[in-house]
């Protein structure tokens, strides 16, 4: 758990916290504590795999909003959405 705090500017127990507030929301525990280490539970297993594919997904139409704010910039489209 000290190594991914470091991977994510936390200290370990700003992570076991935020972990810990997480399972509480989910209403299950996400990783197993053992005096070796931590591991995934079978759920938080699939919650990572689900994740996994989520992120992926919206990696991929942060490549397609790029590819088309450069065809509209290079071919001179200029405009303002409103918000």
């Amino acid at each position: 758990m000290n190594q991914a705090a470091k991977k994510l500017f936390m200290t370990q127990s700003s992570l076991s916290v935020a972990i810990g507030s997480l399972e509480k929301e989910l209403g299950f525990l996400l990783l197993e504590r053992t005096n070796a280490g931590v591991i995934l539970t079978d759920k938080g297993k699939k919650v990572f795999e689900e994740t996994q594919i989520v992120l992926n997904y919206i990696n991929g139409w942060k490549q397609k909003f790029k590819l088309l704010k450069y065809i509209f910039l290079s071919s001179g489209f200029n405009a303002t959405i409103p918000i």
